[in-house]
């Protein structure tokens, strides 16, 4: 339906509103759970990649002469990404922005446009203090998505990558710069008020009780 209602150009349109449905419902669902986001996420991932571009990944990774090489690189990052506990919000975010960055370079758009619509959806309600260990396989959403959008013209696939990195990267600061301003904003909200004594102060002293001898 989404075909007919609108017309398909540059920048896939029916692809991306898919993709952002897909991620809303997700958010609606999964709320702030860390765990049944992940899982909900790459679900309306493969979903997604499956009923509109499905067999572009697969030909990604096998139509070039480098495709045992590219996809054991994809198995090394989803490994080392899972091996240390990371934030959820954080890498979803770093993800986001490295699939733009691979959408910026690579000539099929597809794949990145609709994991950045995906995850752009899902992050409307991010479980933003999360930290577990599955989390790092967001980080291979870029680089699955460079390997498929570059199928065509291998060589962009380095460029990709590259940008793709420089994007999680700036990401990443301006996370951190994020969090420390709001540590010292928590700190000064926390720290005691001092009051200064005023010029006089009154003292009453009760009399002392008497008996008679």
């Amino acid at each position: 339906m989404l075909d007919v209602l609108v017309p398909d150009g540059p920048l896939h349109p029916v692809d991306a509103l898919w993709g952002l449905s897909a991620g809303l419902v997700v958010a609606l669902v999964a709320g702030r759970r860390a765990q049944r986001w992940l899982v909900l996420v790459a679900v309306a991932l493969g979903a997604v990649i499956v009923a509109r571009r499905g067999g572009e990944v697969l030909d990604g990774y096998l139509d070039r002469p480098d495709s045992a090489a590219v996809l054991g690189t994809t198995a090394a990052v989803v490994v080392l990404s899972a091996l240390r506990p990371l934030r959820v919000s954080t890498t979803a975010c770093v993800a986001l922005a490295g699939c733009a960055g691979v959408w910026a370079v690579v000539p099929d758009t597809e794949i990145p446009l609709i994991a950045g619509a995906v995850l752009a959806g899902a992050a409307t309600r991010l479980p933003r203090d999360a930290v577990i260990r599955p989390a790092g396989w967001l980080l291979s959403a870029p680089l699955i998505a460079a390997v498929a959008g570059s199928v065509g013209r291998p060589s962009r696939l380095i460029p990709a990558l590259a940008l793709a990195v420089a994007a999680g990267g700036v990401t990443l600061l301006a996370a951190a710069l994020l969090r420390a301003v709001a540590s010292r904003r928590r700190q000064r909200a926390g720290t005691p008020t001092t009051v200064a004594p005023g010029a006089t102060s009154v003292v009453t002293t009760a009399p002392a009780p008497t008996t008679a001898p």
